[in-house]
């Protein structure tokens, strides 16, 4: 049995409600989360449940599957919304769900018998993954024969599994559901994560008031969903991992803004919530990149499509910015409960401060691992490869107090990957870097954008080691696959209409 046999079911789950059905599960899930952290004893029937429906749907349709997948890495930061124990050992949602569908993929495997829906012309949207599993295998030899820590080696290397999901993607070549089914899970996807940071503003705004703030914030950093950070007495920070993918999105938006196109109300909403979205998680990275993906846009509609699309831009530019602040500033004074003292001007000025402990802690890693990647700039150190510095975090200075830290994960993620892999880690970034300019040859203009954007993200804090960026890389090269740009294949059906 094909997927294509399952689909007439799969279909009215996936294509037929609404997108606000789809988002209103995604939140119902993180209140799920909540609710199974505060009351644990339900946790493994959670588990069952969820990964019994994950091994059927993937069973049955390997284009499911991926679904699965892609959702719980849209929504799910780094991968712990539930979090079962397993002889005194953790076992997170994603690593179990990612093991579930693996297995449910075999049996569909079998069932088909043989793979000549293997679609083999997909790999030329996909040349450039060889060489990173590559990189993969050679990291973990490296690490062994430089007798580094197992633990840490696992730690570091099982992130780098997710690029299995490459290797089903030509499988699913002539699904024509799927591209439609993962358009609207990514919608609905960003759409939820810009409102669980809004939802977040709006608990720790009224504190005071609400009695769940505590338990929503312990919530949050035990499942590592979000980091919500008081900067200042007037100022909170929403930082989720997933909003990496909103700045796909936000490029997307402003990208069909400009060529002539006018978003939609329901649009424009989603462009100004994705914006608030970006403001709330103060991370200078994500603004970074923001700056960069303008700049790239700025440079590509001026030499090609003149000064009226330039103007576009800015307008929309402008308009997302005044709405992302009216969105904040409601939600922060909404006069029920009584709400506390807000500050965008505390929070920006915080985020300013480059003596900040975030900023100085980065900046001390900065030579010892530069003196690391010296050691070995051919071979690689491996996964697992520590460096010590002194950090600045508060909660590293409360168990030492002079701030010594040993890590094997880095702020600076180009150098991390020139750590651990060698004169490989240089070849892996050209290799995307010459995947950008044939996309920029296809006028696939967000597509080649949209990586430049995480590459720019990735310099700072690393995601292009992580599921996070693996899964945003797969949905660019899903887009490629099927002769499109990313913006075009995430937001076509978003209602638009011509200038």
């Amino acid at each position: 049995m094909t997927s294509s046999r399952f689909f007439p079911t799969l279909r009215p789950l996936l294509l037929r409600p609404s997108q606000t059905l789809f988002t209103a599960l995604m939140l119902s899930v993180y209140a799920l989360s909540w609710l199974v952290w505060l009351y644990p004893v339900a946790m493994p029937a959670v588990m069952f449940v969820v990964g019994t429906g994950a091994f059927i749907a993937s069973a049955y349709s390997l284009s499911a599957g991926l679904l699965v997948v892609f959702t719980e890495v849209f929504i799910g930061s780094l991968g712990h919304l539930f979090l079962i124990d397993m002889s005194g050992r953790p076992l997170p949602l994603r690593i179990f769900l990612f093991g579930v569908v693996m297995a449910g993929s075999l049996v569909w495997f079998v069932r088909n018998k043989k793979l000549t829906i293997y679609h083999w012309q997909a790999f030329q949207h996909l040349w450039w993954v060889p060489a990173w599993g590559v990189a993969a295998i050679y990291g973990v030899a490296r690490a062994i024969i430089q007798h580094n820590d197992p633990a840490r080696i696992f730690d570091d290397a099982n992130q780098w599994l997710f690029l299995f999901v490459f290797l089903f993607i030509p499988f699913i070549y002539n699904d024509r559901y799927f591209p439609q089914s993962l358009s609207r899970l990514f919608r609905a996807a960003v759409l939820a994560v810009s409102l669980l940071s809004l939802i977040l503003l709006y608990v720790f705004t009224h504190e005071s008031a609400l009695q769940i703030a505590i338990s929503v914030y312990r919530w949050a950093r035990d499942t590592r969903i979000s980091e919500v950070t008081l900067l200042s007495s007037t100022s909170t920070r929403v930082f989720i991992q997933s909003q990496l993918f909103l700045l796909i999105g936000w490029i997307a938006l402003l990208e069909r803004w400009a060529r002539g196109t006018t978003v939609s109300w329901r649009g424009q909403i989603l462009l100004w919530l994705i914006t608030s979205s970006l403001f709330l998680s103060f991370s200078r990275s994500y603004w970074l990149a923001m700056g960069v993906g303008v700049c790239i846009l700025i440079v590509y509609l001026f030499f090609n499509d003149g000064i009226t699309s330039l103007k576009r831009l800015f307008v929309g530019l402008l308009g997302a910015i005044v709405g992302a602040f009216v969105v904040i500033i409601i939600v922060a004074y909404l006069p029920f409960p009584r709400p506390g003292a807000f500050s965008v001007g505390d929070a920006l000025s915080n985020r300013t401060d480059f003596n900040e402990s975030a900023v100085g802690s980065r900046w001390n890693l900065l030579p010892p691992l530069w003196n690391a990647v010296r050691r070995h700039p051919i071979l690689g150190s491996g996964f697992g490869a520590t460096v010590t510095y002194e950090s600045r975090d508060p909660r590293i200075l409360a168990a030492s107090p002079t701030g010594t830290y040993t890590t094997h994960a880095f702020e600076w993620g180009l150098l991390d990957f020139w750590y651990k892999f060698g004169i490989i880690g240089p070849v892996l970034i050209a290799l995307l870097l010459w995947w950008t300019v044939q996309l920029w040859k296809r006028s696939f203009i967000v597509s080649a954008t949209s990586i430049i954007v995480l590459l720019s993200a990735h310099t700072f804090t690393p995601y292009l080691n992580h599921p996070l960026g693996f899964i945003a890389l797969a949905l660019i090269s899903i887009a490629s696959m099927h002769r499109r740009d990313i913006g075009t294949f995430l937001f076509d059906k978003v209602k638009i209409e011509s200038v």
